[in-house]
């Protein structure tokens, strides 16, 4: 399942934010999950929404901290269509 957590400013968020805790347990599950903000939101064209999403390196994480670290530090970049998210979670 593809989750997507929205949240309005990724660089005011805690790494001790149950967002972030979701985030992991999902992963650990076999979830792909990604993070987003509002300027991340683009609707092209053709009328269809893409996500600049980022995405931590990891497939696994022990913790949030560990999880919320990476995110911010080194994440990976992806377009995704707003189509093929199977959850949009608005924190």
């Amino acid at each position: 399942m593809r989750l997507v957590f929205f949240v309005t400013d990724i660089e005011a968020e805690k790494a001790n934010y149950t967002t972030y805790r979701l985030a992991v347990a999902a992963q650990a599950r076999g979830h792909s999950v990604f993070h987003i903000s509002a300027s991340d939101f683009t609707i092209q064209h053709d009328e269809t929404v893409s996500l600049m999403a980022s995405r931590v390196p990891k497939s696994t994480y022990k913790d949030s901290l560990a999880y919320f670290e990476d995110l911010i530090n080194c994440p990976k970049v992806e377009t995704l269509s707003l189509a093929d998210v199977d959850a949009l979670m608005l924190r």
